[in-house]
């Protein structure tokens, strides 16, 4: 008799199970017997539209700004006199050098804001190069050199000034002639030294001077004397 009710149970239990199951299985019973849920296709078509959101171009700031951030320096033992012989690039990071020191463009940038002394390409008997002229080649090769010089024409002391002339007429001569004529009619002083002559010299005549003799020196001699040799003429 037993085996004939294990049928009869059997079936009672199908029918009863169901009841005690939570909604969500019944759901979930009901989902697989109907197979994968399908994505009505204008969803899928707006999805698919969406553009996906770029991002921002890299900025360099660090490249752009250098040189706004490089102040001048001074030596405490320097006065303000104007006669003052010694030249503030002492407490700098630069020197003189036969050959390249490979200054940084920060070392370099810093030595033209500090000068108050317009220094040709060779100093003393030995005609060595100058520390002024080694900054100056120092920046004339960065990839901003003009945005350094036009900085440094707002920054510089006068002989920095005339640097930032000197590498404005060999970068870009239409800002050189719109930036020179000031200069032409400055009668202040400053120091000027080429190999062992130092001397006290008007920006005016830095800028354009007269020898008696017809002779003629302007700021282009100058920016060709700073610049040095090409690759072609060493």
């Amino acid at each position: 008799m037993g085996r004939n009710l294990l049928p009869i149970l059997a079936r009672i239990l199908v029918f009863i199970i169901p009841f005690g199951c939570s909604d969500r299985e019944q759901k979930a019973a009901q989902q697989s017997k109907a197979g994968p849920a399908t994505v009505p296709a204008t969803v899928i078509a707006e999805t698919a539209t969406v553009p996906e959101r770029a991002a921002p171009p890299a900025v360099d700031v660090w490249a752009a700004t250098w040189y706004s951030l490089i102040t001048a320096k001074s030596d405490p033992a320097i006065t303000d006199d104007p006669d003052e012989v010694y030249d503030p690039i002492s407490v700098t990071q630069v020197h003189d050098s036969y050959s390249d020191p490979g200054f940084s463009r920060e070392a370099a940038y810093e030595a033209l804001l500090s000068t108050t002394h317009f220094v040709w390409s060779v100093v003393g008997a030995g005609a060595i190069g100058s520390a002024h002229a080694w900054s100056f080649r120092t920046i004339l090769r960065q990839p901003d050199a003009k945005d350094v010089f036009e900085d440094l024409l707002k920054r510089g002391h006068l002989a920095g000034q005339l640097y930032a002339l000197c590498g404005l007429y060999l970068v870009d001569r239409k800002v050189f002639e719109a930036r020179v004529a000031p200069y032409r009619d400055n009668t202040m002083q400053i120091w000027t030294q080429y190999g062992c002559v130092m001397r006290r010299q008007r920006v005016c005549d830095v800028v354009d001077y007269r020898y008696r003799e017809g002779t003629r020196v302007t700021i282009a001699d100058h920016a060709k004397d700073l610049q040095g040799r090409t690759p072609k003429e060493q």
